[in-house]
């Protein structure tokens, strides 16, 4: 029987209602990819951003494991 990830509720639907109330509608996805690389470097992970066009981030979070 394989592990099942344990998930935090609250914190997934504070998250989400906080990622929902931030204005990121078309051109303004820079202070949601904020919230999200913050969040992502609390639990430490760091994201890697890319600036697609000016004020258009994407991020791509990666961790390293040890071996």
């Amino acid at each position: 029987m394989a592990d099942r990830l344990a998930v935090d509720k609250a914190y997934l639907i504070d998250t989400l209602k906080t990622m929902v109330s931030i204005d990121s509608i078309l051109p303004h996805e820079e202070r949601l990819a904020e919230f999200i690389a913050d969040e992502l470097r609390a639990m430490g992970v760091e994201p890697e951003w890319q600036e697609v066009a000016p004020g258009r981030p994407r991020e791509h979070p990666y961790h390293r494991f040890r071996s």
